[in-house]
């Protein structure tokens, strides 16, 4: 299914605040993303690489924009990876089906 970039990042907010993220820790991201995000359409690739002090994003293994800090990444994968997941069956899938609490 495609999802436009606008759709990404609405359920991206959407997840922070299920979290219980305070705005002001993602407001700042927000125009950032909607500027390096594309719409994905099926069978599109959309990765990030966490680095030390940055999160780089690849669509389709192209190269299309950073995030230049050492929060955003730790911020962004907790969406799926934290215990406060709205998607818990996901995030056992993501680490391997082991119980990491």
């Amino acid at each position: 299914a495609d999802i436009s970039n606008e759709d990404l990042i609405m359920r991206t907010i959407e997840q922070w605040q299920h979290q219980g993220v305070p705005q002001k820790n993602y407001q700042g991201y927000i125009e950032a993303l909607t500027a390096i995000w594309p719409n994905i359409k099926k069978g599109d690739y959309l990765a990030m690489l966490m680095q030390k002090d940055k999160s780089v994003f690849y669509y389709n293994n192209q190269y299309i924009g950073a995030i230049n800090d050492d929060v955003f990444g730790q911020l962004f994968v907790d969406i799926w990876l934290d215990k406060s997941t709205s998607e818990p069956r996901l995030r056992a899938q993501l680490l391997g089906g082991v119980n990491h609490d």
